[in-house]
């Protein structure tokens, strides 16, 4: 299945569950993908490929959580070697979820099972190892990026909130201080309820959440929800804001499959404008807004913003496309296929 499908029906864990919602938008049967023909891609032998830290050499770190395998390409998309292993010492791992870009082709590898960041050199020789901070909430998680000083930002969520929001942090590791840049809009969850011998938690799907992002220079952006706007925070230079719209599209019975019984009578009629969970990044000073799509459709759109230009172009994508990685050299889009594995294909700038 696509990952965004495999996100949203990959995670239900005791006391809550952080569910991702599947990216989709409307587009027409007549408009052809902008990116059809890879420069290079990977053959489809990877189970969920959830991230993609691109260096500046054009080698690439490839996480599978399916596999839990942390794996490093050459800049043609050829295999190198894996990296670490599963265990609890050092260059091992229990769980990644993020890959994070810092100086230098450092990288921050975050372990949501062990709750630490251990990061990695540019010659992929693993270092320190920091625990992750004593917050009220989660830690770092899938999404999760740094700025120039090496702080790490990420949304963290208090299981048992009464208000439906969640705070973006700011953190820093080596002195082990949090601080908070803004609140984002965030659904609350059920209450907790007995699922065999546990208690459980769910995220009611569809809800309207905010999502986020930053820019190479390390402006902080929000992408709101409701109503669907992109703009700056925690900022001290000038403001940016950008209204955008997308079309409406319905829940249908087969967006409800899979969900719990219990959350049902609770599912809204429509999406949202877009998934919070596929925002991406680009290292060109983009920033890549899956919206949400029809079930059944073939192609799906992406609201492509520039903050420091205020750009606003739409992309389009099969649905079986979601982009991981964007350079200033081009875009690194996960290809479902076959019995629903994966392929990882890069698509230079200006071969669309």
């Amino acid at each position: 299945m696509p990952i965004s499908e495999f996100a949203k029906n990959m995670f239900i864990r005791y006391f809550a569950a952080l569910a991702g919602l599947v990216a989709v938008a409307t587009t027409s049967a007549a408009q052809a993908p902008d990116f059809s023909a890879p420069v290079w891609s990977t053959g489809y032998e990877y189970t969920a490929i959830t991230a993609v830290r691109v260096l500046s050499d054009g080698r690439v770190l490839l996480l599978d959580v399916g596999e839990n395998r942390l794996q490093a390409l050459t800049a043609a998309g050829k295999p190198l070697r894996d990296i670490g292993r599963i265990g609890a010492g050092p260059g091992e791992f229990r769980e990644l979820r993020s890959l994070v870009a810092l100086r230098g082709d450092s990288t921050a590898l975050v372990d949501v099972v062990l709750r630490r960041i251990q990061y990695l050199d540019g010659q992929l020789q693993f270092g320190a190892t920091v625990p992750f901070p004593n917050i009220d909430g989660d830690g770092p998680g899938d999404l999760t990026l740094a700025d120039a000083r090496g702080h790490l930002l990420f949304k963290t969520f208090a299981h048992r909130a009464t208000a439906p929001s969640a705070a973006l942090v700011r953190w820093a590791p080596r002195r082990d201080q949090v601080d908070t840049l803004g609140h984002l809009l965030h659904p609350l969850l059920t209450r907790p309820m007995k699922v065999g011998k546990n208690l459980a938690q769910y995220v009611i799907p569809y809800r309207p959440e905010d999502g986020w992002g930053m820019t190479p220079d390390g402006q902080v952006v929000v992408v709101r929800a409701s109503p669907y706007v992109v703009e700056s925070i925690a900022s001290g230079r000038a403001p940016f804001r950008k209204a955008l719209s997308a079309p409406a599209v319905a829940v249908t019975a087969g967006d409800r499959k899979g969900w719990a019984t219990v959350v049902q009578d609770s599912i809204p009629r429509t999406k949202p404008p877009f998934d919070p969970s596929g925002i991406v990044s680009g290292g060109d000073g983009s920033l890549w807004i899956p919206r949400h799509y029809p079930r059944d459709a073939t192609l799906r759109q992406w609201d492509v913003v520039y903050p420091g230009t205020g750009r606003h172009v739409v992309r389009t994508l099969r649905s079986t496309q979601d982009v991981r990685a964007v350079t200033a050299a081009g875009v690194y889009i996960v290809t479902s296929g076959p019995d629903d594995l994966q392929r990882l294909e890069f698509h230079r700038h200006g071969s669309r």
